[in-house]
Formats: C-alpha cells, sequence, structure tokens
C-alpha cells in the first residue's frame, strides 16, 4: 500500500514537472509567434493539467504521526520553564549594608580587629585578670594585682582630660569562630560576642582610668605611660562592650568568612505560651549581582535577606555611632528574602542570567531552535520548501 501511494505521488510530482517545462517551451514559441500557439500544444497542455488532477484526487490522504509534534511541544515548554522559573546556584554579589546587628562565621584563623582606641570597655565572660602591682593601693600580693572575675570594666573620664585612652589591642580568632556584632540601644556603645574565644586579651590604658572588677577592685588609676592589661577568657562565649570616643572607626578589614546574618531572635514569655520570631536588623543596603554585569539591587529597612552558602571576604566593617556599616564579596549560592510563607528567592534565573554573560548567543540559539521548530511543523502538514 505504501509503495502504490508512493507511486501516485512519484506520477503526480513528474507530471507537474513536465507540464511546467511544457509551458516554458510554448511561451517562448508564443512570443515569436506574436502570441499564438499550436492547437496541438493546446491539447497537449490540456491533457497533462487533467492528469495532473487525476493524480491529486487518486493520492491517499496523509496519515500524520502526532508523537514528534507533542515531543517538540513538551520539550519547548521544558526549555522555556526552566529558562523563565530556572534560577541558578550560585552568584557572585557585592555587599554594602548599614545594620544594627551581625553575625558571621569565619572558617580560618584570623585576625578580626585593628586596634581599637575605647574611651571605655567591659568585659564579661573572663576567668582572670592581672594588673601591674606597683600601681594598685592597699594589695599586699608582691608582683602583680591579679584575681578571678567574670567580669572586668575599664573606662576613662573624658570630662577630666581627653587624652586618656583605653586601647583594645587585635584580636586573633581561631578557626571556625562565630561573631556577633550589634548596637547597644540609646547609647555609644557596640557588643562584640565571640565564641569559644580562648586567647588572652590584651588592653593598654594611659591616663585616668576607672577600674571596676566586682567584688575585688573598684577605684580610679593614674598611669603616665601606657600600661599592659590582661585578661583570660573562660571557657564559655565572652562579650566586648565598647565605648566609642569617636565615630566612624574601622573595626575590621579583609576577613573571610562562610556565613553571613542580619538577623534576631526576639522571645516574649509569660505563664503560658512562648514566642519566638526573628526579626530584621538591617537599615539600608545594596546589593550589587556582579553576575549579571553588576545589577544593583536595594535592600529596604527591616528587609529580611538572608544567604546560604557563603563564601567570601568582609572587605569592611564600620562603627558607625548609630548602626554599622559592612562590605561583602565573594560567592553565594541562594539569597532570600522574608520569612516563612513569605519567603522567596533574588537569585536570577537563568534567562537573566544568560541575557546579561551571553546574550548574543542566547540570541542566535533562540533563532536557530524556533527556526527547526518551524521547518519542522511545515514538514509534518506536507509543505515542501
Amino acid at each position: 500500500m505504501a509503495s502504490k501511494k508512493n507511486r501516485i505521488d512519484d506520477c503526480y510530482f513528474s507530471f507537474k514537472k513536465l507540464l511546467r517545462t511544457k509551458l516554458i517551451r510554448i511561451e517562448k514559441s508564443a512570443r515569436k509567434n506574436n502570441g499564438g500557439i499550436s492547437t496541438e500544444d493546446f491539447n497537449h497542455i490540456t491533457q497533462l493539467a487533467r492528469i495532473i488532477e487525476i493524480c491529486d484526487i487518486s493520492k491517499t490522504p496523509l496519515r500524520r504521526n502526532r508523537w514528534p509534534m507533542a515531543v517538540v511541544v513538551v520539550v519547548t515548554l521544558i526549555v522555556v520553564s526552566v529558562l523563565f522559573f530556572g534560577r541558578i546556584r550560585q552568584m557572585e554579589i557585592e555587599l554594602e549594608i548599614n545594620s544594627t546587628e551581625i553575625g558571621f562565621s569565619m572558617p580560618d584563623e584570623s585576625q578580626f580587629t585593628e586596634i581599637l582606641p575605647l574611651s571605655g570597655l567591659g568585659i564579661s565572660g573572663i576567668s582572670s585578670y592581672k594588673i601591674p602591682k606597683r600601681l594598685i593601693q592597699n594589695d599586699e600580693n608582691p608582683s602583680l594585682s591579679s584575681g578571678f572575675a567574670s567580669s572586668f570594666k575599664i573606662s576613662t573620664d573624658e570630662i577630666k582630660n581627653q587624652e586618656d585612652s583605653v586601647t583594645l589591642q587585635p584580636l586573633i580568632l581561631p578557626s571556625r569562630n562565630k561573631v556577633w556584632l550589634s548596637k547597644v540601644p540609646s547609647s555609644n556603645q557596640y557588643r562584640l560576642s565571640l565564641n569559644h574565644y580562648n586567647r588572652i586579651i590584651r588592653v593598654s590604658v594611659t591616663g585616668s582610668i576607672l577600674f571596676d572588677v566586682p567584688g575585688r577592685l573598684s577605684e580610679e588609676l593614674n598611669f603616665q605611660t601606657p600600661i599592659g592589661i590582661e585578661l583570660q577568657p573562660g571557657n564559655d562565649m565572652i562579650d566586648f562592650y565598647l565605648l566609642l570616643n569617636t565615630t566612624p572607626i574601622i573595626l575590621s578589614r579583609y576577613i573571610t568568612v562562610n556565613e553571613l546574618l542580619f538577623v534576631r531572635i526576639e522571645e516574649f514569655l509569660d505563664d503560658r505560651i512562648t514566642i519566638v520570631r526573628p526579626i530584621s536588623t538591617v537599615l539600608s543596603g545594596k546589593l550589587f549581582m556582579e553576575s549579571l554585569d553588576g545589577r544593583t539591587l536595594p535592600i529596604r529597612v527591616g528587609e529580611a535577606i538572608q544567604f546560604e552558602d557563603v563564601k567570601g571576604e568582609i572587605q569592611l566593617i564600620q562603627l558607625e555611632g548609630e548602626y554599622l556599616s559592612l562590605n561583602f564579596r565573594g560567592t553565594v549560592n541562594d539569597i532570600k528574602t522574608g520569612f516563612g510563607k513569605s519567603q522567596r528567592s533574588l537569585m536570577p534565573t537563568y534567562l537573566e542570567y544568560l541575557h546579561s554573560r551571553h546574550g548574543l548567543s542566547l540570541l542566535w540559539g533562540t533563532v536557530i531552535y524556533f527556526s527547526g521548530i518551524l521547518v519542522a511543523i511545515l514538514k509534518w502538514w506536507g509543505i515542501r520548501l
């Protein structure tokens, strides 16, 4: 049956070709004879036209296989869905953000703080302290005034002398250390919390300094030259309370991190219920999507922005007085905004990424793909190109 159908089709196209050739010859002859054609030629082309009409009627209707077109439609839908709704798995970003509280993790041992000139310093979570004996009144220790204490506080009297100073020496953090930094409300003070910090803390002081060690020492001492104080951390978390004498002041530069947090957890307790809710600490900021040629995304006040699988470097942490600012550059595997059911991803789609980084290739690929689909559809309908 198939071979018979093919023979009819071949005859149909052969007679059409023969008729076309004959018409060209008659047209040339008619030009030479002032438009006249012979009866023989007319009868010949009439017969050919009739034969072609009979062949056309005799052709078996084309039974089209629907599966190829179904496959084309499904593949097209999958490709379009991935391009429009699929999101890239990693993106390079640069972040500039102002916040009242930040948290991050440092995977490697590195210097965390710069030399910090302060007007006051409070530390909780220590186990002991050491101060030169000759500077302490009413102390029988022959060499050092030392002892066990869980907290330690020193401050200057800026009203008496602005040259008095308290300087916290650089802190070297061990690997896998978590850091929390927050602005203490209604004060010029910042709280720095470190998880499992085990190195000796060194502080230098000059001028008139107020010492307050609960149960051990409470007096004002005067230092003509810089004097070093050593504090031994305890086994748990240690908190620093940094009282600034001027702002802005640079806290840290160029530290490697693998986690970034801009949220705090608030708890409300009563006799019957406990309510826990996350609160964004963001005041403002800008997110630069370097993988999209630096496209800028503004970050609104209170926006709950979260980063997953962070790998990069905090280039600057600066204490501004009423807030702290942070600059970060690195890669993330996801960026989300919102909490709970309202959470959504800010990662660009594959279409946005290709349009930004491979615009010309995307254009040519789209043209070639849909041209191929058009050719396939025309052939499926039996239209010869």
